[in-house]
């Protein structure tokens, strides 16, 4: 019993969770100061190994067997940060890809990461421009420095990395640590130990969904209008997402169905009123728009999308004119 616990022990450091079903991973042996670093393995289901590249602050830095910067520094972590390392994958025709982890092995300079250590984080995107960072961020620090494993990050339960159909995804690393120039990166501590793996899974993706919701005839309308509210009602083909802006109708109409679904009006300034609804396939469903003033005109802009991976988004907004009774 002894012999079998010690050998789980030791697989667990040298082997990080759920590392066995990778999309891609990196043996950094033999790696310096690389500005960039190709997938070691990667899934026969890809079309080509993913790369490794870098923010323009996160320069190449050295150190052996690693891919290393001094750009991260000790001034945090933003999704709008340009100090940080990156890989996108693209998702072949035909196939659909979901991501289950990122497990990685890190060393830097040692005041870098001593006290508290490292902070870390990873973000996504499936546009390559908005980002959407992972959780929270977690401490590296000398006790999970390589030859150790660092946590695994779980991905399972990110619906946007699950199944995605189309596009590419782009995942990015951050850290911010004890000093403003130690170095920090990826590194495989000896030959063939992993560096950094991306887990999941490319399958066969069948049919693709690339048609937006259709409105239902008469939909979507206004219902049950009174001084200071009013109902919005709407009715898709598929089960999806219904945004809506309302503004006074003299304001500035919406002119992109993305402004609509950030709830901004065509100023890309906050809308008077804003919201979603949530859609059932061939359903009526509604919202109570409340907070309106007594005699007044205003418009309502609508748009709808799927539950696709990414969504489908109508082409073509919805505009509904209504005014609020007196008393």
């Amino acid at each position: 019993m002894k012999k079998i616990l010690l050998l789980s022990l030791v697989l667990a450091l040298y082997f990080p969770l759920g590392s066995f079903a990778q999309i891609a991973s990196w043996d950094f042996t033999g790696q310096s100061m690389l500005a960039t670093s190709t997938a070691t393995t990667f899934d026969s289901g890809l079309t080509s190994a993913p790369i490794l590249t870098r923010g323009s602050t996160a320069v190449a830095s050295a150190g052996n067997n690693s891919f290393r910067t001094v750009g991260f520094q000790n001034n945090g972590i933003s999704a709008s940060n340009t100090d940080y390392f990156q890989v996108v994958i693209n998702v072949p025709a035909g196939k659909k890809i979901s991501l289950t982890n990122l497990n990685a092995l890190f060393a830097g300079t040692a005041t870098y990461y001593a006290n508290t250590g490292v902070s870390s984080q990873y973000s996504y995107s499936l546009d390559g421009s908005n980002f959407i960072l992972i959780g929270s961020p977690v401490n590296i620090t000398s006790a999970s420095v390589a030859p150790n494993a660092s946590p695994t990050v779980d991905l399972s339960g990110v619906a946007a990395l699950q199944n995605v159909q189309t596009g590419t995804i782009t995942l990015r690393y951050y850290a911010s640590g004890q000093t403003a120039t130690g170095g920090w990166g990826f590194n495989s501590p000896a030959s063939g130990r992993i560096g950094f793996s991306i887990g999941g899974s490319v399958t066969t993706a069948g049919t693709v969904d690339t048609t937006p919701p259709a409105n239902s005839s008469g939909f979507p309308k206004t219902t049950s209008i009174t001084s200071s509210t009013v109902n919005l009602v709407t009715n898709i083909n598929e089960v999806g997402t219904t945004y809506f802006v309302l503004i006074p109708a003299t304001g500035t109409a919406p002119t992109t169905s993305a402004q609509i679904r950030a709830g901004r009006d065509g100023n890309n300034v906050a809308a008077f009123k804003s919201g979603s609804i949530n859609n059932a396939i061939n359903t009526d469903v509604n919202t109570t728009i409340a907070g309106l003033n007594i005699s007044t005109a205003y418009r309502i802009y609508v748009v709808s999308e799927d539950a696709a991976i990414p969504p489908n988004v109508q082409t073509t907004f919805a505009t509904i004119n209504f005014s609020t009774l007196g008393n």
